[in-house]
This record gives C-alpha cells, structure tokens and sequence, in this order.
C-alpha cells in the first residue's frame, strides 16, 4: 500500500535509547547465532559498555580493540503505550557501515551487504562519524509497527572498512514522536532536532512516491527493493497525492531497487538517489518515464548545494540546445515513506545507451582491431568508493588529474582495452603539447574538436568549479574520435560555489581551466593555447550567443524565468521543509 499522507500530529519528541546508555556487546571471533538481534536471545556471556563504542575517534565511552572488524551490540528498553507513538527515528554515529534491527527485524542499514552480513565481512565503503566534528549523525525513519508494548530490543552490527582502519563508531539512538503532551520517557540529545513535516496534497509537478519495503530507510549500499508511483496528468494539470490508485493519472507504477548517490551530499539531510526499474520477475526492465526515452537506471537528484534549484537543468537543457547530449530530467516532487521529500530532478543515468551516451558496448572479447577501438566512457574525477584510477595525468598547477574507467568498469575492463583507450589519451595530451593541428597526425585526428569546443564553452559559459577536473566525462565509439562530455553535475556554477566551506571559485571572469588551482588535465589549457583551436572556438562561440541562438542572454534570460515560475510553489515547499534555500527569489537574481 502506497501512503496518502504525511502529514503527522506529533507534540513533541522523546527519546528511549541515549548515549552513555548501558548495552551488550561482543566482538565477534566467529558467527554469532541467528538469534542474537532477538528479544529472547541469551546475552548473559556478552559485555557490558557505555554508549558509544569504538576507537580512534576520542568520542568513544567503550574501547573496543583497534583493527575491530565488527562489534555487535544489544539493548532493551520498555514502551509503555504504543498509541501514544506517532512517529519512531534511529539517529546513529557510524563509522563505516551499520545493519540496526528492531526486535529482530531489520530496520536500517548503510554500507554493509548481504541478507546476513558475516562477522568478518567488511563494509561496503568508507563513512566517517559525525559527532565529533560538530555535525548531526544520520538519521532513519523507522516504521513503528516494529515496536510492540513492554519490552523491546534494539540490536546494531557496525563493521569497519579495513582491519587497519584507524578509527571505527558506534552510538545508536532511538527516539519517538509522541502524540500526547504526557512526557512518558527521557529528553533527547542536545544536536536532536525535530523533524518537520509538510501538509502536501498536490503539484503543478508530476508527483513521485516511493515506499520501499517494510519502510526500511535508504541505505548508501546496496540497493533495497521498493515501490515507485509517478502520478503526472500531463501539462497545465495539477496533480494530486491522492491520485496514486486512479491508472488514468499514473506515468508509472511498478517496483524498483533504490540507494542514496553522491559523495558529500549523502551527507546532507536531503538525499539523493540511484534507481533501477524491475518488472514482476525480478528482471531489470526499461522503461519510459515523464516522456523520456526507455532505460532501466534512473537519478533522483536532489539538487544539493544550489538554492536557487535551477544550475543542472538549465545547463543540461543548454547543452541539449547545442547538439551535445546531456541528460535529460524533468521536475517532480518526492514522497518516501509518507514523508515529502522535496523536489527533485528526475533524470537519465549517464551509461552507454542508443538514447543516452550512443556508443558501442564493447564485449570481454573485443581483444583486437577494429573491436578494441569501443565503446569507452572515461572520466576524470574523485576517486571514492570502489571506484581505482585507471591512470594519472599531470596538469599545470603541479597536480595529477585522476582518470577512472566508466565503461566499462575497472573490475571488468581487459589490459589491453585498458591499454588501448590510455593510449588515446597519451595521443592527446602529446599532439595538443606539441600545437600539431594536422588533421592527419595532430590532436584533430585523436579527438572530435566540436566536441571539445562545445565542451568547454558549456563549462565557461557556467563557470563551472568542477570543470575539466571532476565529473568530466568523455567517451569514445567504435572506430570513431573521442569525444569530450557528457557535461555532468553543474551545482557549483554561475558564481556559485561551497561559500560556507571559505570557497569562491565559480568566476564571472576569466578562465575555469587556467584559474591557477584547477586540477584538470595540461591537455585543456594546451588546446586553448593553439591558436587554430581557439579560432574554432571563437568562431562557435559567436554563433551560439547570435540573437535567438540557446546561449543568447535574452534567451537564457527568459528560459531561467520560465523555469522559475515552474519551480516556484514546489521551492517554497522545500524551503518550508529543510530551510536552505533563503530567499528563493533572491537565490535566482543572483
């Protein structure tokens, strides 16, 4: 069942579960039984410590041994009037990954895989405690059906990201939503914060609602499964919440596996997602959704560190507008759980497809000439999680530019392709060096020069602080040039940047890839110094800023309005919910 509602009469919170609470815990040296995260199981041969648990962090009550693997841990607690409970959250410091249940169910999970994780399994990637920084830890909404009356019992696993991980946290709590003014149990912490709920009943957007199964909270890995309704009635019709079971207005309605995407903004309260669409078998299924063309892998991104909600879509669509692919999204806004989430960017994976990034799929087989020459999707970029530097290359502020294999993935990429698409690369940086504009054995016969025009004026054009650094893309079909984009994560452009982090960099003058600190490739500044190259530039760049071409200011101008007066009831909405917009108005003026 799809929830209607969420909007929830609490009158205030409290807290069962706090730190420096007394729990069980044992570091595990083999499997523990199946029964331990359960009421009944026998505790008596565990420890006993103070929350929080852990090492290396000087924010630990309970020492447990450096290079820990895991350490489990168990509690009860008594609820007295489950009526009384209108709302039920686990607020957890963890460092790396956590499986939390709730009288032997599951009830949320980060970083660790597998329906029972090993003892000795390692976490599925890196995530640092928040607490002692200054920060809030995350947070989980937790279906109250998993509480009962009397007693309970909340039982957590935590499991490090190395054995010579140097640090590893612990310190789960659990609070409620009471209903009644009766204060029944103990105050919160001090960093609590209620949450805030929004009385949302429709949209001029189409309206996206996701329940995943058993209400489990969306971990960062893996994927759990859940359910997506889209309910969008089409242009110039408002949609409604309680739309979800009328067939007429739904856009989509099926099952999916979802995650938590990004690298810093996971951290933040609003979260974005990955989804895939499943049809009845389990099997991945494509489809259409909001009118775009059919695939199976999906984003919901959730516009982070942009207040004025508009950066990735006006460049995508810009960049659209100039014939170079970028992905496709339309606005929506989110419910999950019953809870409103905010609005969204719906919007396209990139990965190689017909309708997406149109190159070859290169087969495990493709050893030799003509096959070797693609499909490839390189980027240059961050190196986080799973993710292994294919190879570096040195930019002119002394820095290494990481390159990492896309497509296909670095586990799965054979030497000689590896070799192969590296040395399309060492082409470039070696012919662009050299100023070689021969079309026969300069940098115009390694790359698509358009491309990289077009590239790199889409980047100028938004100031882009991430430009030719990170999430830079390029990719490379059978038997054809390598060509520079898709563009890709534009929040930190036209003069905006990290301002609360001491950072300005999004510059309305001068040049992104020679602003002295960018740490992209020699390659951008190399062909930009040749003067044929910036003819070409030139001459595109006049082109595209004629009267009623898609960089034109007056066509920009009105595009941004246009999007804006969309935008604009949903903004106010998010900006009621997470508070970090300011003034929507000035944020786009601005």
């Amino acid at each position: 069942m799809i929830p209607v509602f969420c909007f929830s009469q609490i009158d205030h919170w409290e807290s069962v579960v706090l730190p420096g609470d007394d729990w069980y815990y044992t570091v595990p040296s083999s499997q523990p039984s199946t029964l331990w995260n359960r009421l009944d199981f026998d505790h008596s041969n565990w420890s006993q410590g103070i929350s929080g648990f852990g090492y290396g962090d000087d924010d630990d009550a309970t020492l447990v041994p450096e290079n820990t693997i895991s350490v489990y841990l168990r509690k009860t607690f008594e609820i007295i009037d489950l009526k009384a409970i209108e709302r039920l959250r686990l607020d957890i410091d963890y460092d790396d990954g956590f499986v939390a249940y709730l009288n032997g169910q599951e009830m949320a999970r980060d970083l660790v895989s597998g329906v029972t994780p090993a003892y000795d399994q390692l976490s599925d990637g890196h995530h640092n405690a928040l607490l002692p920084s200054g920060q809030k830890p995350e947070y989980f909404d937790i279906d109250v059906d998993f509480l009962m009356e009397g007693t309970n019992v909340i039982a957590v696993q935590v499991h490090n990201q190395s054995s010579t991980s140097s640090d590893m946290t612990a310190l789960p709590v659990l609070s409620l939503g009471i209903n009644t003014t009766e204060y029944i149990y103990r105050s919160t912490p001090s960093w609590f914060s209620e949450p805030i709920y929004v009385d949302f009943q429709s949209s001029n957007l189409p309206i996206v609602v996701l329940e995943t199964v058993n209400n489990l909270s969306i971990p960062s890995e893996p994927k759990i499964a859940a359910n997506m309704i889209i309910v969008d009635k089409g242009a110039d019709l408002r949609n409604d919440i309680s739309d979800v079971t009328n067939l007429d207005y739904l856009d989509f309605k099926g099952a999916i596996k979802i995650e938590v995407r990004g690298s810093s903004s996971s951290l933040l309260p609003k979260k974005q997602y990955a989804l895939t669409t499943y049809d009845s078998l389990g099997q991945k299924e494509d489809v259409s959704i909001l009118g775009m063309p059919k695939e199976n892998d999906w984003i919901l991104n959730g516009i982070a560190y942009d207040s004025s909600l508009i950066r990735d879509y006006l460049s995508y669509q810009l960049s659209n507008q100039i014939g170079q692919y970028a992905s496709r999204g339309k606005y929506c806004e989110v419910m999950l759980n019953g809870n409103y989430e905010g609005i969204y960017l719906f919007q396209e994976k990139l990965k190689a497809d017909n309708n997406r990034i149109n190159i070859k799929k290169i087969q495990p087989e493709d050893l030799s000439l003509p096959n070797l020459t693609g499909g490839y999707i390189t980027k240059t970029d961050k190196i986080e999680g799973a993710d292994l530097v294919a190879w570096n290359m040195p930019n002119y502020g002394g820095w290494q530019s990481s390159f990492v294999h896309e497509y296909p993935k670095s586990t799965e990429i054979k030497t000689s392709q590896h070799q192969y698409i590296k040395g399309v690369f060492e082409r470039l940086e070696n012919t662009s060096g050299n100023k070689n504009s021969s079309l026969e054995d300069g940098y115009p016969s390694v790359i698509d020069v358009p491309s990289f025009i077009d590239f790199m004026i889409l980047n100028e054009f938004a100031a882009n602080v991430d430009g030719y650094q990170f999430s830079t893309f390029f990719h490379k079909d059978r038997n054809g040039k390598l060509r520079a984009g898709p563009i890709w994560d534009f929040n930190l452009t036209y003069g905006n940047d990290l301002f609360f982090w001491g950072y300005d960099r999004s510059f309305t003058y001068g040049w992104q890839f020679d602003d002295g600190e960018n740490m992209g490739a020699k390659f951008w500044k190399d062909l930009f110094d040749d003067p044929i190259y910036r003819c070409y530039l030139n001459k595109r760049w006049q082109g595209l800023t004629d009267l009623g071409m898609p960089l034109n200011t007056l066509k920009v101008t009105d595009f941004i309005n246009e999007t804006v007066l969309h935008i604009s009831e949903a903004a106010d909405r998010q900006e009621a919910l997470w508070g970090t917009m300011g003034i929507f108005d000035q944020q786009v003026s601005e």
